[in-house]
């Protein structure tokens, strides 16, 4: 009896919980990934497709593309739709950026007012550089007053993220604060290409010298061309590091908090990566897709891009069905870090069992869910 009046309180506390998520903001569950799917045209083309990035209000892509019809080998390429669930527009060169040079890994800050890329190129020849740069390969960024307006002039980042070595592949937080990018050979590196991380104390702020992300995420292999989620959390980054699939591979790495250290990288696996190359990872504006470049087979040209969804795990006691006994387990966990439990916000969950899991789960209630192979 006194187990039974304990589930009984539990469930009275569900009962609770559930009557105050109800109408909240939707989440993510803990997650699997589906099959990838070829994004097809517009977005990739006979040609390579070099790097993709959507803008935060899901209404503006960006690739980086050696397709013709652009000024340079490798040219930025945008499209556009008016609401989040309208079909994307054609491909439009951005004249106003691109250059007889390289722009590619472009990444767009959360306003959608400045964009960041590289002038990267798979070749090493400096005349392949493009001026009034610090190194072989350097960040860039340029600026507009909205979102209807042109892009103004690229301008280079300079010191201290700008070095004599490669630097490329910039991401920038959500919030502004945090700026990782990938760095050759620099001063201090792991090995061959290094993530580095600067961080400023306000958007308008000047950025602190770059600190290599160490052993825990490098490598003494390439590590670069990465993705940052929305709560700062989660780190989807290619290597070619032993332990792969395939000559490069899609890695991730978490941590609890910002604060926090991140965790030895885990290699995301089949259905994503396979034999062949995987990068170039990006996420949709709900974290519920996640984008990548492969050349597996199948594709329109040598390199495609592909997206593959998130897939939500919320049957935490795997007996088929999400109902009021995986709601138990999280009430059971509350105030913890449990992972099985903390399933929200992010798919990676935020560090604690609270409301943000709760609100996963109210949205799966009564699901029959398959066993997860």
């Amino acid at each position: 009896m006194k187990w039974l009046n304990g589930y009984t309180m539990r469930l009275v506390l569900v009962g609770i919980l559930v009557a105050i998520v109800i109408g909240q903001e939707s989440a993510n569950a803990d997650f699997t990934f589906g099959e990838p799917v070829n994004l097809g045209p517009p977005f990739n083309s006979p040609s390579r497709e070099v790097s993709f990035f959507m803008s935060a209000d899901g209404l503006e892509v960006y690739v980086s593309s050696e397709r013709s019809g652009g000024l340079g080998y490798i040219d930025m390429w945008r499209s556009t739709r008016e609401n989040a669930d309208d079909p994307w527009g054609p491909l439009v060169n951005v004249q106003e950026i691109n250059s007889r040079y390289n722009e590619s890994f472009p990444c767009l800050s959360a306003d959608g007012l400045t964009l960041y890329f590289s002038d990267w190129y798979r070749g090493w020849n400096a005349a392949d550089d493009r001026p009034g740069g610090v190194g072989r390969r350097d960040l860039w960024m340029c600026t507009r007053a909205s979102r209807n307006d042109p892009w103004g002039t690229p301008v280079n980042m300079g010191a201290p993220l700008n070095s004599g070595s490669t630097d490329m592949c910039p991401i920038i937080s959500h919030d502004g604060l945090t700026f990782i990018f990938a760095s050759r050979y620099r001063s201090g590196g792991l090995g061959n290409f290094d993530l580095w991380m600067s961080t400023r104390p306000a958007a308008e702020g000047d950025w602190a010298a770059p600190v290599n992300m160490g052993p825990a995420v490098n490598s003494s292999a390439y590590d670069g061309d990465g993705c940052l989620s929305t709560d700062g959390l989660a780190l989807f980054f290619a290597s070619d590091r032993p332990g792969g699939r395939g000559s490069y591979d899609i890695w991730m790495t978490t941590r609890p908090s910002q604060a926090a250290a991140w965790s030895p990288p885990v290699n995301l696996g089949p259905p994503i990566n396979t034999s062949g190359m995987e990068g170039i990872p990006s996420l949709s504006p709900d974290q519920k897709t996640l984008y990548f470049g492969s050349d597996q087979p199948g594709g329109i040209g040598g390199f495609d891009l592909y997206e593959v969804p998130i897939m939500p795990i919320v049957d935490l006691n795997s007996d088929g069905i999400v109902d009021a006994a995986d709601m138990c387990i999280i009430v059971d966990n509350w105030g913890t870090d449990e992972p099985l439990c903390d399933i929200g916000p992010m798919p990676w969950g935020d560090g604690i069992v609270d409301v943000q899991d709760l609100v996963v789960l109210s949205e799966h209630l009564f699901e029959e869910v398959p066993p997860v192979e």
